[in-house]
Parts: structure tokens; sequence; C-alpha cells
């Protein structure tokens, strides 16, 4: 979902920033679009399961502001359990708080109007 939203907004000339934990393949993944498309895309770091990450991404988006939308495309599957920094079960974290706290974080630098999507898969 997240990557067709992706290549959609490039194609109508919008500017999209992917956030994302494995910044290779989101790269890669940019490499496989027109040289003109590429353009608009800026590839950033961020682990929704760390308070830090998503606090340093803020930061970073904030001169980019206004924000037109946001895109809330991640989430993981565990399989076993897992804790992030803060000793808090990962799906959890990522998932449900991650998301807020993306979403509260940036919202101060949404423009008027602006959209948020949250994506979900079952």
């Amino acid at each position: 979902m997240g990557w067709q939203a992706t290549q959609t907004l490039l194609e109508q000339g919008h500017r999209v920033v992917l956030a994302c934990r494995d910044t290779a393949k989101a790269v890669a993944m940019v490499q496989t679009l027109p040289q003109a498309l590429r353009q608009g895309a800026l590839v950033q770091w961020l682990e929704l399961s760390s308070r830090k990450s998503i606090a340093d991404f803020v930061a970073l988006m904030a001169p980019m502001a206004p924000i037109q939308g946001l895109f809330n495309n991640a989430g993981v599957l565990m399989r076993h359990y897992a804790a992030n920094e803060e000793g808090l079960e990962m799906s959890f974290a990522v998932n449900y708080l991650g998301t807020v706290r993306l979403t509260m974080g940036l919202l101060p630098l949404l423009a008027e109007g602006a959209t948020v999507v949250n994506t979900l898969s079952l």
C-alpha cells in the first residue's frame, strides 16, 4: 500500500518523504522509478518503536513545514515476544504507540486541511 501511494503521489508532483526502518530497501525501490520521479523522493530513517527516533524525525521534518499529509503505513507482526528500548512489547510499540507519537509530533507541522491516513492490514 505504501509503495503504491508513494508512486501515485510522486506522479502527481508531490514531494514524498519515505520514513523507513530499512533505508537500503527504500533507496533500492526509489531507484526503480523514472529519474524525474526520483527527485521528489527523500528517504529518511525512522524506527517507530523508538521514542528518540520519532523525536529526531519530527525535528528533521520541522523545516519542511507545512506538511500536506501523513500516510501512516508501518506495522509489524511479531511471531515471538520482543520488547523495545522502553520495555514495551514491540507490536504495541510500533503499531499503536509509535504511530500515535509520530502523528502527534507532526500535528503542529501539518498544513491546514492536511490529510492523515492510517492503514491496517489483516
